[in-house]
């Protein structure tokens, strides 16, 4: 599929369109748990989009918007699980809306935790960290894409699986072509700082997919 191309009703077939319970009809949600979950996840695109550039490019004003978007995807995530006690009834189950906002949260920190990282050990951003980083968030990017999708078109937000799941496979490549060349490099100490940076990226993209198989059960379950 042409990625971000829409399809069409007749595409999807009317099958894949939520249906709303019983409940739900009688007593609906007071609260809009789709778009807190769209905004979470499109600030989390945005924080991973914000690490690309700062790996390119590492200056204070790309540090800064990274971590902004850390706090406004923790505001969201927050007020969603405050959302979440007081509310009655939800549009799909709570436990895995909780979970979903969850390991979101997890993707950014571990972001977050790599600019950290680069920092700290004082090593210079390298290629493959930005190539790592760039198609996490691709995937990232798509995962935001198929959330604002849920509510209304829960069929052609499974079209976008896929796409993440290729993009979790190209940072796992990238990860080990980082690894196989820092174990033909003689110099312990930079092998060590490195390879910790690799794996929080690393570590990311498994978060990552984590996500995507509680997405996966969102769909399933709307459809």
């Amino acid at each position: 599929m042409e990625r971000g191309r829409r399809m069409t009703n007749s595409e999807i077939g009317e099958g894949d369109v939520a249906r709303k319970t019983i409940m739900d009809r009688l007593i609906p949600p007071k609260y809009d748990f789709y778009s807190m979950l769209t905004k979470q996840a499109t600030a989390t695109a945005a924080g991973v989009a914000c690490l690309v550039r700062w790996l390119e490019t590492p200056s204070a004003d790309n540090y800064g918007q990274l971590m902004k978007h850390v706090d406004e995807a923790d505001a969201i995530r927050l007020y969603m699980e405050d959302c979440l006690v007081k509310s009655f009834s939800t549009p799909f189950d709570r436990q895995d809306m909780y979970v979903f906002s969850v390991r979101l949260d997890r993707i950014l920190e571990l972001a977050k935790s790599t600019a950290l990282a680069v920092e700290a050990y004082d090593v210079t951003p390298d290629p493959l960290f930005t190539a790592m980083a760039a198609d996490l968030s691709v995937g990232v990017a798509d995962l935001a894409n198929a959330t604002a999708l849920l509510e209304k078109s829960p069929g052609e937000a499974e079209l976008w699986i896929e796409q993440m799941r290729g993009s979790l496979v190209a940072v796992g490549s990238h990860y080990r072509t980082a690894l196989a060349r820092l174990f033909a490099d003689n110099d312990t100490m930079k092998a060590l700082k490195y390879r910790e940076v690799f794996n929080e990226l690393k570590d990311a993209a498994e978060w990552m997919e984590l996500t995507i198989d509680v997405f996966h059960k969102i769909i399933v379950r709307l459809a």
